[in-house]
């Protein structure tokens, strides 16, 4: 039996196999494999298909599908994908069609769990023989840009110069025409001597890495087709994914890490079921929904402030605006009006109309956008009779901007319509609608699987919070996310300090109470977490000190202290502390949280900043919580109490992460900001009242408070007092040509000339505001409530002194 052979009765008993008997799947199976086998493509859907069912008996959990290849029956009875595309109405034309199938081989990406996927090498490796079983490398060449770059380092020229010619470039490829750009024709009238230089470097290799996901499998050992090279510890074959394919036949599977299919896996694991709980689950389970749409956080694709912001505007309620909503949550949906008109049509705030009564069929599940590909080329066949070659040529030829090729099909397009009594003005409406579509649509059959994943990550929330919980934390090194998933956690259950006892090298869930594991502990390595946990149980504190290996430091034990894993033996961590450091410690409760911060970056009983009483700063603004910050559409000016998490810096700016223990965020620091209060900021766990400005996850800071040294604030604050008022007069009278004031306000920037500005306000008193005025110096620095000398009447301004008062 040759292999073609063998194709069609695999696919026969997969269909058996699925429990699939009906005509329509019959009749699609035998289309697609009339395209495949036509076209010799037999090896590759087998070999793919050994490839993920291996991976899948060894407990490897792989995506439902990825890409085109969801639209595809065979792939479905041959465990490739998990997707029956009949049953979501996917199209197989833009997966493959005759003419594109004997052009290249297919393209089929399947996810894995990241954590396994050098394991499933391996795994292949030791299934095909180490000899036939290679990753691909990535060629990097030199493009027009970066042959310029690279010109621009050779001979040091200037970087901001060059950087602008490069951005003029845009991604054209044609040299004649990047010459021919004015700019660019003046730099090299200028610099002829670069020209040829240039010009040789474009398409020349200059490094190479390791492929993302592609996997070769070879009829022969690699001796017998191409030599190796070395990136890291792999090896890999000399050529490029196209060579391998396109000219020796090779056959490539592209296996690609994914986060979110180690957090199912382990959700599974601990919840003691396997992927076979989702075959029961209904898709359009109104529970799942509801807690999708209370809060995406740890949903495939929808998670994160825009996600957030996106499903309250959206809130699907079925898998079809699940799917939708993958779509639509993509830039180019958003910035050409589609994401808006689908949401306002879903909730009747817009009527919909159709062009024509032949879209309504292909778009009335969409709400009358074209948001799938696979809807345009639809259009283009039922409309103009193209073929599914010609249909999937014009989402290329949209997509990749190819205008002569374009202009060909709006010709046939508009003469195919025609004969279906369109009028032309009526065409040139939809053509123009397709173009559009073209640039931004998605592939529904991608939609359709990655939506899939978005499902289950919300039904093992919905049905499992606790374990699902812990296992989003335990593939989670984001900081900003962590205390998401803390905040989360306390409103489902107990969320508790690492302990010395039960915590191990990941979080656990003991009768619904979370533990900190102990990599978590600032100060506690690998090597640590591995002797605590095999000499676990301790009896006591000094049971631990015996039991202790070499691995286990000083500082280690402290850091274990202060993360309150010795809380089961002696609650005051003062008491341990001053054991194993020698000294006497009294901790106050603020000192005790601010420890555990810094070493666990949450407090799981008492959040520190409720300990802060602010009345006695009496803040004249309502403090607001990040949330709120968050969900501000206006630009405006907040007070937030946060404690700070990380402090970025970079040359002439930072970030400061900060959280308020429910939400985080990262605030743009300006250098003069960071010069003034870089004391305040750069310890982690320190409790601030912000000043911040901006909007839309773009804030910078003002001003700011540290709640643990307020004094700078409270002397400041005696500016606008009756005693503050009197030492400015007193300033006053020292020379009656010079005033003191307060600057509010400041606005720094950068001149033409490259000097650093700022505009800015003076306050001679609380009632009494002085015009703008502006500052341009290199070396004096203004800060938010800083004291200066100014000339009256004169707009330059000496800053002299801080503290007057």
């Amino acid at each position: 039996m040759d292999n073609k052979q063998y194709l069609r009765e695999k696919c026969e008993e997969g269909l058996i196999r699925r429990g699939i008997n009906d005509k329509p799947h019959q009749e699609r199976l035998d289309e697609e494999l009339n395209v495949i086998l036509d076209a010799n493509l037999e090896d590759f859907f087998l070999n793919t298909s050994y490839i993920c069912c291996l991976l899948r008996a060894n407990d490897i959990i792989l995506a439902d599908s990825r890409g085109s290849a969801g639209g595809s029956l065979v792939s479905y009875v041959l465990n490739i994908t998990q997707v029956d595309p009949l049953k979501f109405n996917l199209s197989f034309a833009r997966f493959l069609n005759p003419e594109r199938a004997k052009q290249s081989m297919p393209d089929i990406d399947t996810d894995i769990q990241g954590t396994k996927r050098e394991h499933a090498i391996e795994l292949i490796k030791e299934d095909y023989g180490e000899n036939r079983v290679f990753q691909v490398p990535n060629l990097m060449r030199y493009s027009p840009k970066t042959a310029l770059k690279a010109i621009q380092r050779i001979y040091d020229l200037d970087f901001q110069y060059i950087n602008k010619l490069t951005k003029l470039m845009g991604d054209e490829e044609n040299t004649d025409k990047i010459k021919q750009i004015p700019e660019i024709k003046a730099f090299f009238q200028k610099n002829p001597q670069f020209i040829k230089t240039w010009e040789q470097l474009i398409g020349e290799l200059y490094t190479y890495g390791k492929h993302a996901g592609a996997v070769l499998t070879l009829p022969y050992d690699i001796e017998n087709i191409a030599s190796t090279l070395k990136q890291g510890q792999s090896n890999l074959i000399c050529y490029d994914k196209t060579i391998c394919e396109d000219t020796l036949g090779l056959l490539k599977n592209d296996l690609l890490g994914l986060n979110t299919l180690d957090i199912i896996a382990e959700c599974l694991n601990l919840i003691g079921e396997d992927e076979s709980i989702f075959k029961k689950a209904d898709l359009d389970d109104p529970n799942v929904y509801k807690t999708i749409n209370k809060n995406p956080l740890g949903i495939f694709q929808l998670e994160g402030a825009a996600g957030e912001e996106f499903v309250k505007k959206m809130q699907p309620k079925n898998f079809s605006e699940l799917s939708a909503s993958l779509a639509l949550i993509r830039p180019g949906a958003m910035d050409c009006g589609d994401t808006d008109r689908y949401i306002q049509r879903k909730f009747g705030q817009q009527q919909i109309e159709y062009d024509h009564p032949l879209l309504k069929p292909i778009l009335e599940r969409t709400q009358g956008c074209i948001l799938y590909q696979e809807q345009l080329m639809q259009i283009t066949k039922t409309l103009a009779g193209f073929s599914d070659a010609e249909a999937d040529k014009i989402r290329k030829a949209i997509g990749k901007k190819k205008l002569d090729l374009l202009d060909e099909y709006k010709i046939k397009f508009t003469n195919g319509c025609r004969n279906n009594n369109i009028s032309d003005d009526v065409i040139e409406t939809i053509w123009e609608k397709i173009h559009a579509a073209g640039n931004y649509s998605f592939n529904e059959s991608h939609s359709v699987g990655y939506a899939l994943l978005s499902f289950k990550t919300g039904y093992l929330k919905a049905y499992y919070p606790i374990e699902f919980y812990v296992s989003l934390l335990n593939n989670t090194s984001n900081e900003e996310k962590r205390v998401k998933i803390y905040s989360e956690i306390q409103t489902l259950g107990e969320l508790h300090n690492p302990d010395i006892n039960i915590s191990k090298e990941v979080c656990s869930n003991q009768n619904g109470i979370i533990y900190l594991s102990f990599p978590l502990i600032k100060g506690v390595g690998p090597a640590a977490t591995k002797d605590l946990i095999e000499n676990q149980p301790y009896e006591s504190f000094e049971d631990f000190l015996c039991k202790k290996p070499r691995s286990i430091s000083k500082t280690t034990i402290k850091a274990l202290i202060e993360a309150g894993a010795f809380d089961r033996f002696n609650e005051n961590r003062d008491e341990l502390y001053s054991i194993i450091d020698e000294q006497q410690h009294s901790w106050t409760e603020k000192e005790k949280l601010f420890r555990e911060f810094q070493r666990i970056k949450i407090n799981p009983e008492n959040n520190v900043l409720n300990l802060y009483d602010l009345s006695e700063l009496k803040i004249n603004k309502q403090i607001s919580t990040i949330q709120e910050l968050q969900s501000s559409a206006d630009y405006q000016d907040f007070y937030i109490k946060v404690l700070t998490t990380t402090f970025e810096t970079k040359k002439d700016y930072a970030f400061l992460n900060v959280t308020d223990g429910v939400d985080s965020i990262s605030l743009f620091v300006p250098d003069f900001i960071r010069g003034r209060y870089i004391d305040d900021i750069h310890e982690v766990g320190t409790p601030l009242v912000i000043h911040v400005q901006g909007k839309q996850d773009k804030y910078s800071i003002l001003s700011l408070i540290n709640l643990q040294k307020p004094d700078r604030y409270q002397r400041e604050q005696l500016f606008y007092t009756e005693a503050g008022k009197e030492k400015l007069k007193q300033l006053q009278k020292q020379n009656p040509q010079i005033n003191v004031g307060m600057i509010h306000k400041v606005k720094p920037f950068i001149s033409k000339n490259g000097n650093k500005c700022s505009w800015f306000t003076i306050y001679i008193d609380e009632d009494t505001i002085l015009e703008d005025r502006l500052l341009c110096s290199e070396t004096q620095v203004l800060f938010e409530g800083m004291f200066v000398f100014f000339y009256m009447g004169l707009n330059e301004t000496f800053p002299q002194i801080e503290e007057l008062i």
